[in-house]
């Protein structure tokens, strides 16, 4: 099964004005209405194909009981999430004589934070049996950028695989949702070579850096809902107090244009303080993407705080494994590196040189099952 999401379906309606000219009143020769709104559009499709679908999104008031009414009738299965606003309404006009058409849309209902809560609710519901989620079109007004990034994170912990088409930020928020892959014991155990995962050697060091065994993390939504990482510090030390916190605004600012910007600050501070209530001597950094503003955290939580980076510890876990297995290179040897990505070359070249602090020059795109022999 496929599900389909319009955040911001519209009852579509189509004029046909043979010689329509602004500032005249006219007659509509043809007059067609019909359900719409990119993913609708998607399900329709589907539904011609014969392809299981449900769509789902936001409608409200008569508009949106016309939207539902008018998928039942096409043998589209829906089930939306009813909000207090009215659904919008596209209205097009079609000149046959000039050949020209015409489009004038709404900019349609805001959604309330609770509204967004039941959707999450919903999603999750109807993803329980799905292959695909397709999300298509805009955001409602006064939704975050980010909104369909986290919903991408949200559907990636669940192994169910996305499909996003919208445009501006939301799209780039979107493709740039962060995935944790997890690596499998038995896949590793049977490769040749020695296998570093990210989150063993960061609750290795957090469970030795605590004084007072009251340790927080700051992670992305879908990090700190796998609970992984408790699991990992409790291994080490099952006496360990670990307090979450999920931080769906930084990944965002600090791939923006200002990552270092009062906004940037102010974030930090929201997140680091249910951590300083809590009273934690030692907080994980459990996202690749935290240490570029390693002095931003480290002066809001104080020098009494100890910080464990991802990157850090994972380097020096490599350097270990390597001097251990006596298979690490001459130390008076400069190196070589290689970067490759499922994702966009040039947007990696340009957020990794803010990152690394290098000169990158040829980016590789992959795709995963490209890549799975190269990293055996």
């Amino acid at each position: 099964m496929i599900v389909t999401v319009t955040l911001n379906a519209a009852m579509d309606r189509t004029l046909l004005v043979p010689s329509f000219n602004l500032g005249h009143r006219h007659r509509a020769s043809q007059a067609v209405a019909s359900a719409g709104g990119k993913g609708l559009n998607v399900a329709r499709a589907l539904r011609g194909l014969g392809v299981p679908v449900v769509a789902t999104g936001f409608v409200g008031g008569r508009t949106g009981t016309q939207i539902g009414d008018d998928l039942m009738n096409e043998g589209i299965l829906n089930d939306f999430v009813r909000i207090e606003g009215e659904s919008r309404t596209s209205t097009a006009v079609l000149d046959p004589i000039a050949d020209q058409y015409t489009e004038i849309n709404e900019w349609g209902p805001e959604v309330s934070a609770d509204e967004l809560g039941r959707f999450r609710e919903k999603l999750e519901y109807l993803t329980q049996g799905a292959e695909f989620v397709v999300f298509a079109g805009s955001l409602p007004r006064g939704v975050d950028p980010a909104f369909y990034g986290e919903l991408v994170r949200d559907l990636a912990k669940q192994q169910v695989l996305t499909v996003l088409d919208t445009e501006g930020e939301p799209l780039r928020l979107g493709v740039g949702a962060e995935l944790r892959v997890e690596t499998d014991q038995r896949a590793c155990e049977s490769l040749e070579v020695p296998v570093v995962g990210v989150l063993q050697p960061e609750a290795h060091a957090a469970a030795l850096a605590t004084r007072n065994r009251r340790v927080g993390l700051l992670a992305t939504e879908a990090t700190v809902a796998s609970r992984r990482y408790e699991e990992a510090v409790h291994a080490h030390d099952a006496g360990v107090e670990l307090t979450s916190v999920p931080c769906p605004r930084l990944v965002p600012l600090i791939e923006g244009p200002d990552p270092f910007g009062e906004e940037t600050t102010e974030a930090v501070r929201e997140v680091a303080a249910p951590l300083q209530a809590a009273g934690v001597d030692t907080v994980i950094l459990g996202c690749t993407h935290y240490p570029i503003l390693r002095p931003i955290f480290q002066r809001v939580f104080g020098r009494s705080v100890t910080l464990v980076f991802s990157a850090d510890e994972t380097a020096r876990e490599v350097a270990e494994t390597l001097a251990r297995k006596g298979i690490e290179n001459d130390e008076s040897r400069e190196g070589a590196y290689r970067f490759l990505t499922t994702g966009d070359p040039d947007a990696f070249r340009e957020m990794g040189k803010r990152f690394l602090q290098l000169p990158i020059r040829d980016v590789e795109h992959v795709t995963l099952e490209a890549a799975a022999p190269q990293a055996a």
